[in-house]
Parts: C-alpha cells; sequence; structure tokens
C-alpha cells in the first residue's frame, strides 16, 4: 500500500479503481487512503479475497448509486460529478469466468440512460482472446448498452504456467472521448490498464445561458397604462415611411424591454444528448430486458433492431459540424436571385382599412422574431393601440410606392437539406423577416 501511496499521490489521475482489493472488513479506510483522494469500498463477506474500491480526486464529487450483492460478480457504480456535468463509472471484480456477469449489465440498464458518459473497467476474468461463447456473451451485454472496450487485442495478464490473456479492460459509452490508452506492470501479474477520457470536472468550463422573455410575468395594467399615455399620432408628422415605421418601432421596443422580463436559464445538458437519442436508449433497454426475460428468437430479433437503431441515433446526433460562417455566405449569395431588391413597387388602388390590419395580425402564427426585435405574441398583446399608426404607416407605402427599409431587413438561419449536412451546399438559406413585414 505504501508503493501504492508513493505512486499516485502526487499525480494528475483523478479516478483510481482497484479490483481484487483484499481489503479486510474489519479495518478502517484511513489505513488504506491516499492524500488527496476519498474512497467508496467493497467487501466480500463470508470469506477472504475480492473486494473492489474506488479513489477519486477530492475536487470532484463523489456519490455511491449501485454494488453487487454478496455472491457472484463484485462491482461499485458511482456517479462522479460537478456543477456542470456528471458521469457513471463502475469498478467490476469478477471472481471467475463462469460466473455470471449480467447482474451488473441488469443494473446498468436501469440507470445508464442518466448518463451522458459511462466507464467500466476492472478484471472481468474474461479472456477476450479466446472468442469463446463467454467472450461474446459478455460483448453482447456490452453493446445491448452502446458500450464498447476500449482495449482488445493487448494481453493484460502474463503467467509462467498458462498462455498471457486478455481479461482487464476499459469499456465505456463513447470512444471518441478516449484520448490515450495504455498499459504497464505493476504490482501483480496483471498489468495496470489506465486511460485518458476527454471529461473535464474542473468546475470552471463556460456555462452556456439560454435567454427567454418571460411573458407570464408582464404586469398588463402597467404596461397598458404606459401605452395608452403614448402620443401615436406622432409619426403622422415625419415624411419618410422609414422614419414613420422607426418612430412605432422604438416606442414598441422601449415598452418590451420594460415590461417583459428578460430570464436567464442554464443549459449543462450534452448538446446531442436530446429527446430522441433519450427515447432510442429507453426503447433499446427496454427491448434487452424483455429478450432477458424470454430468452427467445423474436425478441432477441427485436433488441437487435432497437440497438442498432440506438447506435446510430447517437451516432448521427454526436456528429458535429463545423462550418465557416464566410463559406455558408458565399454559397448562399451564388444561389440568391440576380433581379436585386427595389425600393419602390407598383401602388394598390385600394387603401387599408383599420378592420383589415388586426385580422391579417392575428393570422401570423409564426413564433420567429426579425430584425426588429419585436415577437407576434407581444404585438398582438398591444395590437389595440397601435392599429391607426400601424394602418397608416402601411397606406402611406401605397401611397409612395415605398416599402420600409426595416420590414426588407432579415436574419438568414441555414437550414439543412438532409440529415448529416456537413457542406455549406447541404443547407438552404431561410430569410426571417420582422413579424409585421407584409
Amino acid at each position: 500500500m505504501d508503493y501504492v501511496r508513493y505512486v499516485f499521490t502526487s499525480s494528475a489521475v483523478d479516478v483510481i479503481c482497484v479490483s481484487e482489493t483484499w481489503f479486510p472488513l474489519d479495518v478502517s479506510d484511513v489505513h488504506f487512503n491516499i492524500n488527496n483522494y476519498k474512497i467508496i469500498r467493497k467487501y466480500r463477506v463470508g470469506k477472504k479475497g475480492g473486494g473492489v474500491a474506488i479513489y477519486c480526486k477530492t475536487h470532484i464529487n463523489m456519490k455511491l448509486v449501485g454494488e453487487s450483492d454478496n455472491g457472484g460478480v463484485e462491482y461499485l457504480l458511482v456517479e462522479l460529478s460537478d456543477r456542470l456535468k456528471k458521469c457513471l463509472v463502475s469498478c467490476v471484480y469478477n471472481p471467475n469466468k463462469f460466473v455470471s456477469i449480467s447482474p451488473l449489465f441488469d443494473k446498468l440498464s436501469n440507470i445508464a440512460v442518466d448518463y451522458e458518459n459511462i466507464i467500466l473497467c476492472g478484471d472481468f476474468n474474461i479472456n477476450l482472446l479466446a472468442g469463446d461463447s463467454l467472450c461474446s456473451s459478455l460483448l453482447d451485454n456490452v453493446a445491448s448498452l452502446g458500450l464498447s472496450a476500449v482495449n482488445i487485442s493487448m494481453p493484460t495478464r502474463y503467467s509462467h504456467n498458462s498462455s498471457p490473456s486478455l481479461l482487464d479492460y476499459f469499456i465505456v459509452s463513447d470512444r471518441s472521448s478516449v484520448l490515450k490508452f495504455d498499459q504497464i506492470s505493476f504490482v501483480s501479474d496483471h498489468d495496470l490498464i489506465f486511460c485518458s477520457l476527454d471529461i473535464n470536472f474542473n468546475g470552471v468550463r463556460e456555462e452556456k445561458l439560454y435567454v427567454y422573455r418571460d411573458f407570464r410575468s408582464i404586469d398588463l395594467d402597467a404596461l397598458y397604462r404606459e401605452l395608452d399615455n403614448v402620443n401615436w399620432y406622432d409619426c403622422w408628422y415625419f415624411e419618410s415611411v422609414n422614419e414613420k415605421l422607426e418612430h412605432l418601432n422604438n416606442k414598441l421596443l422601449s415598452a418590451y424591454n420594460t415590461y417583459v422580463p428578460l430570464r436567464y436559464k442554464k443549459t449543462t445538458t450534452c448538446h446531442w444528448f436530446n429527446g430522441k437519442v433519450r427515447e432510442a436508449i429507453k426503447s433499446r433497454t427496454k427491448a434487452y430486458r424483455t429478450w432477458k426475460r424470454n430468452r427467445t428468437t423474436a425478441s432477441w430479433d427485436a433488441f437487435r433492431v432497437a440497438r442498432n437503431k440506438a447506435t446510430l441515433v447517437q451516432a448521427k446526433d454526436r456528429t458535429e459540424c463545423m462550418l465557416d460562417v464566410e463559406s455558408l455566405n458565399d454559397v448562399f449569395l451564388c444561389s440568391a436571385s440576380s433581379n436585386g431588391c427595389m425600393s419602390q413597387f407598383a401602388p394598390n388602388p385600394t387603401s387599408i382599412t383599420y378592420l383589415s390590419v388586426p385580422r391579417c395580425i392575428l393570422k401570423i402564427n409564426s413564433n420567429a422574431v426579425g430584425e426588429d426585435g419585436l415577437p407576434i405574441r407581444f404585438i398582438k398583446l398591444v395590437m389595440p393601440f397601435i392599429i391607426s399608426p400601424l394602418t397608416h404607416i402601411i397606406n402611406h407605402c401605397f401611397t409612395t410606392s415605398c416599402f420600409p427599409k426595416l420590414w426588407k431587413s432579415a436574419s438568414i438561419c441555414p437550414v439543412a437539406k438532409i440529415k448529416q449536412a456537413c457542406s455549406p451546399c447541404d443547407f438552404r438559406p431561410i430569410s426571417v423577416l420582422p413579424a409585421l413585414s407584409p
């Protein structure tokens, strides 16, 4: 134990998993501690040997979420977390290759959907180099949860009276997070295996904020009193339609910013772990449980379909498309019409009435917010106050054959034309105009 302390006390290793610890039940954790680490351990009850333990750096929160029953495969399941993310880590010791490892995966199937990252490691006592039925059964259990083994070719145990075997391995939910894997000789005939993963637990990652307007907290009485005191007929004194619309828009924006409060919500979930992925994982887990109960060919085929679908959904949603904004702009400009923008248009001899404007506004269903910064939801709230100036502006457009610049300004949103869009040509430009733009 002194040698283990010497190796790890000043190391940068965040988590240490120890299988077949032989830690006695009646000895305090103090005798097995390592500086700057906290420990959770599982004893073997009734006889010597066995046992598993997980050490974790003190700055990372560690919580026990599951452990093995007495007898059979031995394991610990702990949740590691900081204020931004969490992952599931399991240390496993299988005392004999003929001992069923299914209880571990049955337990995992109940809680795996709650974690973005899952890491299993330890001595599974099943030789992955053998390629026998035990190996196939283990790999089926691993694949059933969308997991995969990191090391599958190099032996981890060398003994003078038996062939080299691969008994110790890392199993992870996301192979792309593996930065480095290696193994070295240590204090037993099993190699020490270690893995560096791209999972940040330093608690300083930039937080993402979702900003929205809280319409439920509007003081309607105060808003309507404010709007009732506004002289809306000021816009009649401006000559150009652009000045008229700018005046109206400024009045509305001032009221909107004053009476519709901004709210900020932290978002810390993984960007690709959406409802579609969650449902696919739940369906896979349900099919796996059905197969475990029935053990029929039909239930196994149904499980394989659900498993493959879940794997495909995760692979598609994890794919990140890194595109340069300028390259998108170039493609969109090339696809734009060459007719150009016209400030003037042929006038309509029929003027717009005060009754037709609210009817048109009430038909608008889009919640998109254009360059004017005013959502249609707010415009509908204040519609009785702005009918007169808005009707005047629209009729002025027809009279002067001039369309306001603000209503021609659009935010361009790239929308994928195919499922896995990674090229600028795979996107189409969608123009988001102001809500009142005719």
